[in-house]
Order: C-alpha cells, then sequence, then structure tokens
C-alpha cells in the first residue's frame, strides 16, 4: 500500500515526531509514505528537501492555494512530484491529510488520483468544516475522519447543531484514533529535578490566540517567583507574539528570566529537558508534546478544557482556570514546592500514557482505517 501524507505548515513543522514515528510504524505493515509539505517548510530548511529526509523519506513541496483554480494548478505540480520519487507513486492507495489549511488541496489531488480520503480532526470545533467538505463534491462514501480524541467524535457524529448549515444526512464517517507516543524506559533521576541548586525550566506553550491566559499564566509565574521559587520560562515564539508576551514580562519585571524559542513545541530536545509545561488555552487542540511531556515525566498545568480527554485534573495534570493569575500561581508553588504531590502527578500521568496513549495503538487505528478505505467498503448515506 501507498500512502500520501498532506500536511499544511503547522502540523510538517510542529508535529514532526508524531508523523514520523507514523511512517516507521506503517514500514513495518508493508505501508509506503510519501509527504506532501508546504515549499516554506523546505525552503526554511537548511540545503534543500534532501535535508528533511532525517525526518520525513520521501518528500514533496506543494504550495498551499487558497482559491479553487489555483488550487488546480497545485494539484497536478503536487502530482508531478510524486511521480519523479523514487518507487511506484503514481498510484496512490490513500491520502491522509494533517491539517485543516491543507483539506483542500488533499481532497482535490484524492479526485484527481481516484484515491479515497482520510482527514485527521485534531481539534473542537470542525463539524461544519467537515460536513462541507464531504458534500460539495462526491466524497462522502470514500472519506473517513478520523478523531483523535472521543470528543472531537462526538462532535463530528452529532445529528446536528444550531449552527450547521449541512442536511442530518450528510454525516461525516468518522473513526476515533488517539494520539500516541513512545515511553522511555529510562526514568529522570532525583538528581535531575529542580530545586536542587538550579532553577526549575518553565516551558509556555499554545496558539498565543487568547492573549488574557497567556498574561495570566506569566503572572502565575512571576507571583511564584516573588514567594520565593526560581524560575526560567521558555515561551513559543509564535505565541508570544501573538498574546503580545513581551510587553507583559517588561511589566512584571520578567525578561530577564523570559526566552521566545521558535517553534518551541518541535523542539523536543529542549521541551523534555523542562520540569513544568504550562498550557494557558482552553481550544480542544491535541498536542503529542504534550504527551511526551508525560510519558517524560514533566509535570503539567492547563488551563481546564472539556474537549480534552488528555487533560485530566489529578490525573495527568493540574487544570486551572484560564484568564485568572491566581490559580496558575497556586498551582505552580504547589507542585514545585511539594516533592510529593509532584511525583504523585508524575507517576499517574505516566501510567496514563502507557496505558491509553501507545505510540503502537495509533499507527494500529491509522491502519486499520487505511484497510476500510481501501477495501471500499464504505458505508453508503441517502443524500
Amino acid at each position: 500500500m501507498r500512502v500520501l501524507i498532506v500536511a499544511d505548515e503547522l502540523f510538517a513543522s510542529r508535529e514532526r515526531s508524531l508523523l514520523t514515528r507514523l511512517e516507521v510504524g506503517l514500514a513495518d505493515e508493508g505501508i509506503v509514505v510519501a509527504y506532501a509539505v508546504p515549499r516554506k517548510i523546505i525552503d526554511e530548511t537548511p540545503g534543500s528537501a534532501a535535508d528533511l529526509s532525517g525526518v520525513f523519506s520521501k518528500v514533496v513541496p506543494y504550495s498551499p492555494a487558497p482559491f479553487a483554480l489555483a488550487r488546480r494548478f497545485a494539484a497536478a505540480d503536487l502530482e508531478r512530484g510524486l511521480s519523479e520519487l523514487p518507487g511506484d507513486f503514481e498510484t496512490i492507495d490513500v491520502v491522509h491529510v494533517f491539517g485543516g489549511a491543507a483539506w483542500d488541496l488533499a481532497a482535490t489531488v484524492a479526485d484527481h488520483l481516484e484515491a479515497p480520503l482520510a482527514v485527521e480532526a485534531w481539534r473542537a470545533g470542525l463539524q461544519d468544516a467537515a460536513r462541507t467538505l464531504v458534500s460539495t463534491t462526491d466524497r462522502i462514501d470514500r472519506t473517513i475522519f478520523i478523531a483523535s480524541d472521543p470528543s472531537i467524535e462526538r462532535e463530528l457524529t452529532h445529528v446536528s447543531s444550531p449552527s450547521s448549515r449541512q442536511a442530518p444526512g450528510l454525516m461525516p464517517r468518522t473513526r476515533c484514533v488517539p494520539w500516541g507516543v513512545l515511553t522511555p524506559m529510562e526514568r529522570r533521576t532525583h538528581e535531575e529535578s529542580a530545586g536542587k541548586g538550579r532553577p526549575a525550566s518553565v516551558m509556555l506553550i499554545g496558539s498565543g490566540r487568547d492573549g488574557d491566559s497567556w498574561n495570566a499564566a506569566l503572572e502565575g509565574c512571576a507571583d511564584s517567583i516573588r514567594a520565593g521559587l526560581d524560575l526560567l520560562i521558555f515561551a513559543d515564539a509564535l505565541g508570544a507574539r501573538r498574546s503580545e508576551l513581551w510587553s507583559k514580562a517588561r511589566s512584571l519585571s520578567l525578561l530577564d528570566r523570559l526566552s521566545l524559542i521558535e517553534d518551541l513545541e518541535s523542539r523536543r530536545d529542549l521541551m523534555l529537558h523542562g520540569d513544568l509545561v504550562l498550557l494557558p488555552e482552553s481550544r480542544g487542540e491535541q498536542r503529542s508534546v504534550v504527551l511526551q511531556c508525560m510519558a517524560n515525566e514533566l509535570l503539567v498545568i492547563a488551563a481546564a478544557d472539556p474537549c480534552s480527554s488528555v487533560l485530566q485534573d489529578g490525573r495527568t495534570c493540574v487544570a486551572v482556570s484560564a484568564r485568572a493569575r491566581e490559580p496558575w500561581a497556586q498551582a505552580i508553588s504547589r507542585l514545585l514546592g511539594d516533592p510529593v504531590a509532584a511525583r504523585s502527578l508524575i507517576e499517574s500521568a505516566r501510567l496514563f500514557v502507557q496505558m491509553h496513549r501507545k505510540a503502537s495503538d495509533h499507527i494500529k487505528g491509522v491502519q486499520a482505517v487505511y484497510a476500510e478505505l481501501a477495501s471500499g467498503n464504505a458505508i453508503k448515506f441517502n443524500r
């Protein structure tokens, strides 16, 4: 089986670890993967597309095309690139798209190649977009949406919503396949914990679209520092720019403790050496780096998010009210000031990932979706 994975800019940069882990796992089952990634990703990679081979084995660049006319040309260009790859990629068994910015292009390519389409649904709020995608052309019988969380699956399969413009009979076919990660066998040693003569490293990640929540989390860090904790804060640069975090840090006299890191979520070498992860926003988004941090024994404090089955207060994280500084400060001080509470949460979160978010389960689930699509045993819907 040959699969084309189309990733938008966000996924091609932020979720490279997830995509490469998926490719390696599928290869064990004889499934060969090619990647279509935005040309910008390749242009910003030193050298050429060949330098991405350490991440993605076979890469085809594409130019994002928001309009239908340009999309046809972009799809044709992508298909030419496929034909030039080593191996027979002129025949594709499944097209799998990650990231909403690439949905329409991937659907156009799938139409041209007469291939079924798997659509990764990684966040809440995609119900109307999913129905629009499968109702604009004859796609509903050969499209499956892969929900990365049970709450997303429930939303996509809900009979109707007041805002939905689509008829209930055009519900997208959906399968729930939660993301998974590898849990390292080697444990963090006692000497690696913060507070043993070194400051605690705090990782602040998210989209940055909710500036009030980001500012509240940073204010919580400032209050914890004033209470006696020694913190170094590393924030995703894009999220910090969107939330205007730098000006807030200046007003809190935190500039000497704050570092902005480009594509922090993709910098697993840095992220996994931290002590504490802060997720200020409640947007129903899935992030594999959060699972990896739990597996690698980092503490997580997150804005309460009813759309995430991963963020469970007291089991995998401490959930707080997003836009108030006091809950952030209290949670930070509690976890970094109470080794017993911190160790209990670390063990509970690590066990959750081991039991419910294994990389092998994710790969098996995706493989089952591919097999269902390639078999042509689609469920028929009345139009």
